[in-house]
């Protein structure tokens, strides 16, 4: 069970903090040293969804007493099956991937 937490939780801080760090203060200490961080709505609705998960599985599992009951299975599958519509329309279509792209970084 802690894996299940753990995995998704330690790519997510230690990807973008490491991330965060290098484009931070990398390019302040060797100057020269850049590179482009090109925004994406599919990463952002990745993000979005991955954190509203997590968030809600740290609340509803210790409410529900650390017992898997048969409706959050059933939240948790929808919750899937719309990360996966959203994610899709997120690459195909312009106007949604629009949406949930935001500007990361600053320019070198």
């Amino acid at each position: 069970v802690g894996a299940i937490f753990g995995g998704p939780m330690l790519n997510l801080l230690l990807g973008l903090g490491i991330a965060i760090t290098f484009s931070r203060f990398i390019p302040a200490v060797v100057p020269g040293l850049c590179f482009a961080v090109k925004p994406d709505g599919v990463v952002s609705v990745s993000f979005i969804f991955l954190l509203v998960s997590l968030i809600m599985s740290l609340i509803v599992v210790p409410v529900c007493k650390f017992r898997s009951r048969k409706v959050y299975g059933v939240i948790l599958i929808i919750f899937y099956v719309l990360y996966l519509v959203m994610s899709l329309l997120a690459s195909l279509q312009p106007d949604v991937k629009r949406a949930f792209t935001w500007k990361v970084g600053r320019g070198c």
